[in-house]
């Protein structure tokens, strides 16, 4: 249900990316996730799972059927870690998290202008 909010609400948003830029300028060096919309726990379940094990999370929007969301460089791997535990898939993940990359990390400049064609 939240997860419908979000993606309705995404689609005309410019808010959320402008608070996600300022965000990303005072929490330091950022990193941005990718999970599939459809992994049955919402977006908000995602970001308490990471926020109650101390992971610092903001920018978390549903666009396109993804879930994104932005952490702190530092604590990248932490936050891939948890989601790893947690079983919850991921389809892109920053370079210091230390995996894999299935798809690199989409820039947040495209993304923006993404969201307007």
């Amino acid at each position: 249900m939240i997860d419908k909010i979000l993606q309705i609400g995404a689609a005309g948003d410019l808010i959320t990316p402008i608070a996600s830029i300022i965000q990303d300028i005072a929490n330091g060096p950022s990193c941005g996730f990718g999970l599939p919309r459809d992994i049955g726990i919402s977006a908000r379940d995602v970001e308490r799972l990471l926020t109650a094990r101390g992971v610092k999370v903001w920018g978390l929007m549903v666009v396109d059927n993804v879930i994104i969301f932005r952490t702190r460089k530092a604590q990248a791997a932490w936050a891939k870690y948890l989601l790893d535990q947690a079983k919850v898939p991921i389809l892109y993940v920053p370079r210091e998290a230390g995996a894999n990359q299935p798809t690199k990390e989409p820039d947040l400049l495209d993304w923006f202008i993404d969201l307007f064609d």
